[in-house]
């Protein structure tokens, strides 16, 4: 019995943080909207439940080289979005700054990379970004951000010049 009412005490917390976060009125959606708000931490078969009347979906994420901060993929009323997200408690994860996922083709990929990639000799590190899917040991961008945990914010990086290493399909 203390089990079941511990277990329901978690899913009314955790519903009631997915409830601040998908207050969000389809018809008026601006990125923004989501900036601030908490992202909800459900048990993954509650929250493709929960979700499924609504038009949100969770694509999983990263953590950034600040284990703080992780980057999501989200699709909220059909857009696609990179969210960067700060750890503010236990289960708990504020948006920081939102970027709409450029569309991409069959043969490109997104990527998150933490720690790895480079510029010019130089590590730049929590890069996100769209690369042409390759068999070589190096992947270069075709779009590229970084998120700056500093500044709580994805900035747009030079893609010409960088270069990150082939992960794709590692687990």
């Amino acid at each position: 019995m203390k089990k079941m009412i511990f277990t329901s005490l978690i899913l009314l917390s955790a519903l009631g943080q997915a409830e601040s976060f998908i207050k969000i009125d389809c018809s008026k959606f601006e990125m923004s909207n989501v900036v601030g708000k908490e992202t909800p931490s459900l048990p993954i078969v509650t929250a493709k439940q929960f979700y499924k009347p609504m038009r949100i979906k969770n694509f999983g994420g990263d953590l950034l080289s600040s284990e703080k901060f992780s980057v999501e993929t989200w699709q909220i009323c059909g857009n696609t979005l990179w969210l960067l997200t700060e750890k503010s408690g236990e289960h708990q994860w504020v948006v920081r700054d939102a970027l709409a996922t450029p569309n991409y083709s069959k043969s490109e990929s997104p990527l998150i990379e933490r720690e790895h990639c480079e510029e010019n000799g130089k590590k730049v590190k929590d890069v996100v970004a769209i690369v042409k899917v390759s068999e070589g040991s190096q992947l270069h961008p075709l779009k590229a951000w970084r998120a700056d945990t500093v500044k709580k914010k994805f900035e747009s990086v030079q893609s010409a010049t960088l270069k990150c290493p082939n992960s794709l399909g590692e687990e």
